[in-house]
């Protein structure tokens, strides 16, 4: 008899857990698994998924700016490539 009440508690803390399951797994299959053929290859895919905040956007830009601009080479400016 003990071990009847400990499976309907069993049954009922697990009917709450596999719909937290369900709703998860559905979520997970929703958006699929990827396999990358190199750690370049996810870093590639995650960049394209991530947005860049406006912020850190506007930085690059500023930072970009003050670059230097890198010398021709003396064999394109004779061919004029």
């Amino acid at each position: 008899m003990k071990q009847n009440s400990r499976l309907q508690r069993d049954a009922a803390h697990t009917e709450g857990q596999s719909e937290t399951t369900a709703q998860t797994h559905q979520q997970s299959t929703t958006q699929g698994a990827a396999e990358f053929a190199s750690p370049e290859a996810l870093l590639r895919y995650d960049a394209t998924q991530t947005p860049v905040p406006p912020q850190v956007a506007e930085r690059l830009r500023a930072s970009l700016a003050t670059e230097p601009v890198k010398p021709t080479a003396w064999w394109r400016r004779i061919l004029g490539r």
